[in-house]
């Protein structure tokens, strides 16, 4: 994870300016008695570092996954903090597709079981107090449920 955090900030602070001297290295030849580019080009554009609130946001699409028979694709969208399963029919992809959400629990993650049934990972916050301790942890649940999301079982229950 420190490796991922690092190379992100590398990409977010470095990137500019290699692009900035990448930029000034493929320009036209300067002119007779011109000045060449500096790295003070680069020093008047300030670079932006994310806050850390925009280095949480979960992607906007990820998860693709395939029925394995080929007819649907799903994906977990996030909004914010609200995740939701997407599920479009292969054929006609341009229509609009099936989304899965719930209210109780975050979605984690979703994938085929078979043709027409799917695994939905949920998690939900959780505060247990044992002995006046505070001890913050999380709920996860393993749901299956239809394309439509209408009919949910819980397999291990």
């Amino acid at each position: 994870m420190r490796t991922l955090f690092s190379l992100a900030r590398l990409a977010v602070v470095a990137l500019p300016a290699l692009l900035a001297g990448v930029t000034a290295m493929t320009a036209a030849p300067p002119e007779a008695g011109a000045q060449p580019a500096t790295a003070s080009a680069a020093a008047d554009s300030p670079i932006r570092v994310p806050t850390p609130s925009q280095l949480a946001v979960f992607p906007r699409m990820q998860g693709f996954r395939l029925s394995p028979d080929g007819k649907h694709l799903l994906a977990v969208e996030s909004q914010g903090d609200t995740r939701t399963v997407v599920v479009w029919k292969t054929d006609d992809i341009t229509a609009k597709p099936r989304v899965i959400g719930s209210t109780a629990m975050q979605i984690q993650g979703a994938n085929f079981v078979k043709n027409d049934m799917l695994e939905v990972t949920m998690a939900q916050p959780l505060d247990v107090r044992v002995g006046g301790v505070l001890t913050k942890t999380f709920v996860n649940k393993l749901l299956i449920t239809d394309l439509d999301g209408k009919t949910w079982k819980e397999p291990l229950a």
